[in-house]
């Protein structure tokens, strides 16, 4: 539905918006879109498994922070892992 002369400049659409008024406007509108949705929004995934083929975890074996749970970032930082993806040396420190 189009929006008539009349309307527009009733809702102040032929006013110029000043720069700081825009920009506050889109840090509102970013960090409303940043936020997590309400806890009553929110959809629970009770007794859903993680797809073992998509969720990295399972992929690699690591299940928590305990003595071995490292073992495959090692490998990666120290070349010798060979799973699916392996990162490319960059040379950085």
């Amino acid at each position: 539905m189009a929006m008539g002369d009349g309307e527009a400049r009733r809702l102040g659409m032929d006013m110029p918006i000043a720069r700081r008024d825009f920009m506050q406007g889109m840090a509102v509108a970013t960090a409303v879109g940043a936020m997590p949705p309400a806890a009553s929004e929110q959809t629970p995934a009770v007794g859903l498994a993680p797809d073992p083929t998509s969720y990295p975890p399972l992929r690699t074996g690591l299940r928590g922070q305990y003595p071995g749970s490292f073992e495959a970032a090692h490998l990666a930082r120290d070349g010798g892992f060979t799973g699916p993806v392996v990162a490319d040396d960059t040379g950085e420190h």
